[in-house]
Order: C-alpha cells, then sequence, then structure tokens
C-alpha cells in the first residue's frame, strides 16, 4: 500500500498570509497529498532576528489562518528537535513519521539564496521537492539560481511524483501575497487584505505593543 503523501511548507511566516494558503492548496491539489503542513521555523538562520515576532505567535498565528482548512496544519517539529537546518529536518521527519511520503514545497523565490542553505545539494539530491513560481517576471531567471546550476538537475515540469527522489518546477498562477509588503503595510497603519480575517481581528486587538513588532 502507497504512503500518504505529505507537503512539507516551511518558513517563518511573519506574519502567515493568504499566499501561503495559495501555495498550500495549489500543490495539494495537483499532487494529492493527505495534508500540507505549516512547518514554523524557529529562527531562520538566513534572516534577522529583529522584525522577527517570537515563535509561539506566529504558530498561533498560522493556526487561525488556517482553522477553516483541516488538510492543512500547524507543525512544530523543528522547535522539538532543536533544529532549523532543512536537510537535517527532513531526515529527522523521515524517521519520526516512516508511514508518510514527504515532500518538500518551497517558493521559487528562495532559489535565489537556496545555494548559500546548509547541504543545499543533499536538499536537492535527497528529497522529493516542488518548485512553487512566485514571482512571475523572475520565473525564468530563477531557474538559472546557483544551487540549480550547481547540481545540473533538469527541470522537469509537471510530472507526477514517483518512489525516485526529483525535484520539479511548477508553473501556475501567481499569487500577490508577500510577509514583506504586509509588514510595510503595518509601517503606514494599513492592515493588509492578504491577511485571513480571524489574524485580522486578531492583529487589532493586540496592536499594542504586539504590532510594534514587526516594524
Amino acid at each position: 500500500m502507497p504512503k500518504a503523501k505529505i507537503g512539507i511548507l516551511g518558513g517563518s511566516f511573519n506574519p502567515p498570509h493568504l499566499g501561503h494558503v495559495h501555495l498550500a492548496e495549489t500543490m495539494r491539489k495537483q499532487f494529492g497529498f493527505k495534508q500540507v503542513w505549516f512547518l514554523v521555523s524557529p529562527q531562520n538562520p538566513h534572516k534577522s532576528v529583529a522584525g522577527m515576532v517570537g515563535f509561539e505567535e506566529r504558530c498561533h498565528l498560522c493556526e487561525l489562518t488556517l482553522s477553516d482548512k483541516p488538510y492543512l496544519k500547524v507543525c512544530r517539529f523543528e522547535q522539538k528537535i532543536g533544529n532549523t537546518f532543512t536537510q537535517r529536518t527532513l531526515e529527522a521527519l523521515k524517521k519520526a513519521y516512516p508511514m508518510y511520503d514527504f515532500v518538500w514545497l518551497m517558493g521559487a523565490d528562495n532559489l535565489k539564496k537556496l545555494h548559500k542553505w546548509q547541504n543545499f545539494a543533499q536538499i536537492l539530491q535527497k528529497n522529493k521537492i516542488i518548485i512553487m513560481d512566485r514571482i512571475e517576471p523572475q520565473r525564468y531567471g530563477l531557474l538559472k539560481s546557483p544551487a540549480l546550476q550547481n547540481v545540473k538537475h533538469k527541470r522537469q515540469q509537471f510530472e507526477r511524483l514517483t518512489s525516485t527522489p526529483k525535484w520539479l518546477y511548477l508553473f501556475t498562477s501567481t499569487h500577490q501575497g508577500r510577509a514583506t509588503n504586509i509588514r510595510n503595510a503595518f509601517k503606514i497603519g494599513h492592515m493588509s487584505s492578504m491577511l485571513h480575517p480571524k489574524v485580522v481581528q486578531y492583529l487589532q486587538q493586540n496592536q499594542v505593543p504586539y504590532m510594534t513588532n514587526w516594524f
């Protein structure tokens, strides 16, 4: 009997927004995932601590964002194992949940800095990965990123995943949701329409001092 496929969408989710949901929903429908787990990073080693909301607060906002979608789950696994490096996390997930077939999900914008990730070649070579186009003007240029050029894999568009580790680049409709844009909107007193209504309500009720942590 084949293992149930679980998509792993890692990120800081600072804050989580509807662009994240769009990405997870698109991949779940395209590839038949049983669930997509939002793997919240305690602290991304490539992002500044300044302006990063606390881990539990970000997890709570993810729970609010996903509250009406039972097949999208918040995952605290990296905090549990005390690790924030992707390859180590994926290895630990496979050992902890051998009944699942995990697929790493990522936005194409991550390709620009993927070669700076610890063990980036192992990430691409040892795991099933779907890279989803998020920034339309850059979609083709990102395929020439240093990480992809280094491992010399060929792009495989719209292929079904098999038991053989591989990555593919998925061209699909893009979404305007960006955490950076949302935080910039906060700076000028605007509440982004890219946030789930429950998140908006939470932020409106906790503006002081909570929202000042984002800028």
